[in-house]
């Protein structure tokens, strides 16, 4: 992503899908701070959600950040809203640039 161009939508539909993310971000964001949704997931969570491979490529591109707070066997978490904004903005950037790659 660090030589991804800015493109701008060329659709209502794709307007409408970047503010809905928006949208989706701010509410578990809100929710979290409320105490309502947990702030963070766990790294199996994680996993299951967006596939080991992606998990493990985002954090070794620095884009989401592992936390551990013990030693050992201490289990691994990451923010939600942190892994969620990666996961919005990679499927939008990669899917702008195979759709304009043609």
């Amino acid at each position: 992503m660090k030589n991804s161009k800015i493109i701008i939508p060329q659709s209502e539909v794709e307007l409408r899908n970047i503010i809905q993310s928006i949208v989706e971000l701010t509410t578990t964001s809100v929710l979290s701070r409320l105490g309502l949704l947990k702030p963070y997931i766990s790294l199996k969570e994680a996993y299951d959600a967006y596939g080991w491979g992606t998990v493990e490529r985002w954090c070794s591109e620095g884009l989401v950040k592992k936390i551990k707070d013990g030693e050992g066997s201490s289990p691994v978490r990451i923010n939600r809203v942190e892994i969620e904004s990666v996961a919005k903005a990679s499927n939008r950037t990669e899917w702008y640039i195979n759709k304009y790659k043609k």
